[in-house]
């Protein structure tokens, strides 16, 4: 929500609200809307530019990969 241009639009259009819910530790059952988020990125941006990205910038993946997950 930091970087968003509209964070009402980012909060109930772009499914915000389902990503604040994901993030609970207590509702576990909410992280399926993760997989909702992922199937999204990857509509929005396609599997072979992310993974080409991943390719290209390693050291960088690999740190996000490790803090964040």
């Amino acid at each position: 929500m930091f970087t968003a241009t509209s964070k009402r639009h980012y909060f109930f259009r772009n499914w915000g609200w389902a990503d604040l819910l994901a993030s609970i530790p207590a509702l576990r059952i909410l992280r399926l809307f993760r997989i909702f988020k992922a199937y999204r990125v990857l509509k929005k941006y396609g599997a072979r530019n992310i993974f080409g990205q991943l390719k290209k910038h390693r050291a960088e993946s690999v740190l996000f990969i490790v803090v964040f997950c």
